[in-house]
């Protein structure tokens, strides 16, 4: 979490996409100009779409990982696509370095494996799941 350009503060991204601004109003005061808020994103938590993290670490993607995670997010409903991301760019913690997103056939399913998923254990590793918005999903936008 924290703040990345282009998107809202807190959980679900609804926070102000601007950072605060100070207009001084004399030599010794001012006032503070709240940043606009992200009033186009959709409600996240009523995605179909799970977001996972933290299940392995940068340069540790191998063929079976994303048949092993659909085999286990079918146990919680019907998965419609899977798709392993590895983040390339430079900075990126090692635990949100490659991000596994798994779009459900409904928001029920995905609410079953976040609920299983998020803080689970895997290969030592504590999984961090987040809803993720489904037109990003759609369009690949998965930074």
């Amino acid at each position: 979490m924290g703040y990345k350009e282009g998107h809202g503060l807190g959980k679900d991204e609804e926070g102000i996409t601007t950072p605060l601004l100070v207009k001084k109003t004399d030599g010794r005061s001012g006032v503070i100009l709240a940043g606009e808020l992200n009033t186009n994103k959709p409600k996240t938590s009523e995605s179909c779409v799970l977001q996972m993290t933290n299940i392995v670490g940068p340069g540790e993607v191998d063929d079976l990982l994303q048949e092993e995670i659909e085999i286990e997010c079918k146990k919680f409903g019907r998965v419609l696509k899977c798709i392993v991301y590895e983040e390339k760019r430079p900075g990126t913690p090692d635990n949100e370095a490659v991000k596994i997103f798994v779009k459900f056939s409904n928001h029920n399913e995905a609410k079953k494996g976040f609920d299983v998923m998020n803080g689970r254990f895997f290969g030592g590793r504590k999984v961090m799941a987040n809803y993720f918005d489904e037109s990003r999903f759609e369009s690949n936008s998965f930074q």
